[in-house]
């Protein structure tokens, strides 16, 4: 176990990483509403997944995320009905310039929108 690791990391390492199973889909969206989260109904979470912020994350009815995905919820991320997250996805919702300049300041915060199918 990683001596830097949060309460939270460790907690999200062991209930994402569960098998896929139709009880295990139930229990993951259960524990990412208490965590904060807004989950819709039927939504299928593979192994794998890491959310840092889950009270910034909204996920609609019918949505499928693949394995290993990480959601960086910093803004906000929104998934729309009937989406798929493939596997090894990472969505990042704040981005830097990238002119020299001011590489180093703070992330510019925003809304990722995934729309509906």
């Amino acid at each position: 176990m990683n001596p830097r690791e949060t309460g939270y990391s460790r907690c999200n390492r062991n209930i994402f990483n569960l098998p896929d199973a139709n009880l295990f889909y139930r229990w993951k969206a259960s524990r990412l509403r208490k965590l904060g989260a807004t989950i819709g109904i039927n939504v299928r979470i593979a192994p794998g997944l890491f959310i840092n912020y889950p009270e910034k994350l909204i996920i609609e009815a019918n949505v499928v995320i693949g394995r290993d995905v990480f959601l960086h919820t910093k803004g906000f991320i929104r998934i729309g009905e009937n989406a798929i997250v493939g596997s090894r996805v990472q969505l990042l919702s704040a981005s830097r310039s990238l002119s020299a300049s001011i590489r180093n300041a703070e992330a510019e915060l925003g809304e990722m929108v995934i729309g509906k199918d």
